[in-house]
């Protein structure tokens, strides 16, 4: 799947190229996108994504379809997926839990974030938290837990 070449830097979503050749994506596309990435943290719909571009919501429905290959909130989704992704590695699992992480991302069922976490990153969240107290951090040193012997 492709995603916008207009994310943020450094976002989690940020892909060149477009899902159907090199249409030039629409200005409003580009704030839309905007829009999600800086709100990815509330509850937002495809009507708030469409007022902040003053346009309809099917034409935001339109856009995404035609030039990034998903629709508004699966694109909404893989943010939000990629920055609990992001926050898991480098959670310390004594303080977090999936649901913490979950919950901060707007996924509010279990199961249903557990399944799409898997299938976008090939592992259970739980896995990954799990995985991050033996990760080193910036600095030195480990997130929490075991110390790894050499």
């Amino acid at each position: 799947m492709s995603f916008s070449a207009d994310a943020p830097a450094g976002s989690p979503c940020r892909v060149t190229g477009s899902a159907r050749g090199s249409d030039r994506q629409p200005e409003a596309l580009r704030d839309a996108v905007a829009f999600i990435h800086q709100n990815a943290q509330r509850r937002i719909t495809v009507g708030d994504i469409a007022s902040s571009v003053n346009v309809t919501p099917r034409s935001v429905q339109y856009m995404f379809r035609r030039h990034l290959g998903t629709t508004p909130l699966g694109y909404l989704r893989q943010v939000r997926l990629d920055h609990a992704h992001r926050d898991l590695e480098t959670a310390d699992p004594t303080r977090e839990t999936v649901m913490d992480v979950a919950k901060r991302w707007g996924f509010h069922h279990a199961g249903r974030f557990s399944a799409a976490y898997k299938r976008t990153f090939g592992e259970p969240p739980s896995q990954t938290l799990r995985a991050s107290r033996d990760r080193p951090v910036p600095g030195g040193g480990f997130t929490a837990g075991r110390i790894p012997r050499g």
